[in-house]
């Protein structure tokens, strides 16, 4: 009887430090899983930056061009 009260505590031993080793682990993964959400946070919003940087840059371009065809055309009166 006291052979069977000791292995009983003995397997409640081994099933408490498992647990413990199983909620170690799953804080560890949580924490890893917070870290890339936010790198992936960080990364859309950097994304989103350059999207609009592309977008400045195309408006500016076209605003560009558009200066550009109306000096030539002044260029073209002024030759005439």
């Amino acid at each position: 009887m006291v052979s069977q009260i000791e292995s009983l505590a003995a397997s409640a031993e081994e099933q408490s430090a498992a647990a413990e080793e199983m909620s170690s682990a799953m804080d560890t993964a949580t924490k890893s899983i917070t870290t890339i959400a936010q790198q992936v946070e960080e990364m859309t919003q950097a994304v989103k930056q350059q999207a609009s940087g592309a977008q400045n840059v195309s408006s500016l371009s076209e605003e560009l061009s558009s200066i550009a065809e109306s000096l030539v055309e002044q260029v073209r009166k002024f030759k005439t």
